[in-house]
């Protein structure tokens, strides 16, 4: 088991709506033990990027395991 992280950086100037970063599936502190879809949204007006991070459960030291330039809504994040 482990965690993963959605990061969301830099805001734009002029740009007062908050982007939207959620991870939906799998579900907070579901056991995975074989490659997994992780589910999720990535959007903004302003998008630029979003990066999927993953680490081991009680672990800090996180891996990127996705990157894209194309947001995501309700969909697989990586």
């Amino acid at each position: 088991s482990g965690s993963a992280q959605l990061s969301v950086l830099a805001a734009v100037p002029g740009d007062g709506t908050l982007p939207t970063a959620a991870i939906t599936a799998p579900a907070a502190n579901a056991q995975v033990t074989a490659p997994t879809d992780v589910i999720g949204t990535a959007t903004d007006a302003s998008f630029v990027r979003y990066e999927l991070d993953l680490a081991p459960a009680g672990e800090t030291t996180f891996t990127r395991i996705a990157i894209s330039a194309t947001p995501v809504s309700n969909g697989v994040l990586g």
